[in-house]
């Protein structure tokens, strides 16, 4: 009986450790392409009144 409990509770905190794993690394990858999006959109953006605005002096 005790190695029965032994063995659930091992693939009970392995699997939680994939588990929470994957939700990470899945989290991650959106997070990235997100930051990748925005970054683009930014650079698409005119710099009107901004500190890149060089031609006014």
């Amino acid at each position: 009986m005790q190695s029965v409990l032994i063995l659930f509770w091992c693939a009970l905190v392995l699997g939680s450790i994939a588990w929470y794993g994957g939700l990470v690394l899945s989290i991650g990858i959106k997070a990235g392409r997100d930051i990748r999006a925005m970054i683009d959109s930014l650079k698409n953006m005119p710099h009107h009144g901004s500190l890149h605005d060089h031609d006014r002096n």
